[in-house]
């Protein structure tokens, strides 16, 4: 067998190696910066913290948001929510942690600078700075009939940006391109205002997919070696024949 029929023979059963070891249902994780304060056009840096979302099933998802620098969730009232999200419907919100949020329910909310959102996450009778709750803020979304975060089929760009929302019950952003927003308490300045995020990244989904080839897992390292090994080997034991 040739150097290059070999390398292609190890590249092929490393390919179906990894194929078979691949995970089947594995939960689907997105994750979105809150970067934005107020209307301030740009994003600031470093973020104010980091919406985590999980398809924990065909019919639930997660959220934990977890805000930077010591800052807090706090309820300044007006249009101002501690958190904010947009869906495609009405659905079931619950199993909050910490206990202290509730959900506000599906309807109009105006956020100051953000436009508005059609849920809300509610902290009630903690509108001062020193009142806050610095989480991280953890709840579920979920629907019988299906609910997931990008929808059946979303794509994304080549940085895993979801571009392009799929079919079913799902979460989008607003008008303005907002996927949430958070009304919170400054710790290093001891001012409050909305944080918004506008990015969605997600496992890349699509044609644009096979420009940026992910980063192998440690299990996909281990077959890779073992092939690239196993390559090498043959290769030596030809190279000791032709001497012979």
């Amino acid at each position: 067998m040739g150097i290059a029929k070999l390398a292609a023979a190890v590249t092929a059963g490393t390919t179906l190696a990894l194929i078979a070891a691949a995970p089947a249902g594995a939960a689907v994780t997105f994750t979105s910066a809150l970067e934005y304060k107020d209307s301030t056009p740009g994003a600031i840096s470093p973020d104010f913290g980091t919406v985590t979302i999980t398809d924990v099933s065909p019919t639930e998802v997660s959220i934990s948001v977890t805000l930077a620098h010591g800052d807090t969730f706090i309820n300044t009232g007006g249009p101002h929510d501690p958190f904010t999200f947009n869906t495609t419907g009405a659905e079931t919100v619950g199993t909050f942690s910490p206990s202290v949020f509730s959900y506000g329910g599906h309807g109009s909310f105006a956020i100051s600078g953000f436009g508005t959102m059609n849920d809300s996450i509610d902290y009630s009778g903690h509108t001062g700075g020193g009142h806050g709750n610095a989480g991280p803020l953890d709840f579920t979304v979920s629907n019988a009939a299906g609910m997931t975060f990008a929808g059946i089929g979303y794509q994304t760009n080549a940085s895993g940006q979801v571009t392009v929302l799929g079919t079913g019950q799902h979460f989008e952003s607003n008008s303005g391109g907002w996927w949430f927003t958070a009304d919170i308490y400054d710790a290093a300045t001891g001012l409050t205002y909305n944080v918004g995020a506008r990015d969605a990244i997600g496992p890349c989904e699509g044609p644009a997919c096979a420009l940026t080839p992910g980063v192998p897992e440690p299990a996909a390292w281990s077959l890779m070696i073992l092939g690239f090994g196993a390559a090498g080997a043959m290769m030596r034991r030809r190279r000791a024949l032709a001497v012979a």
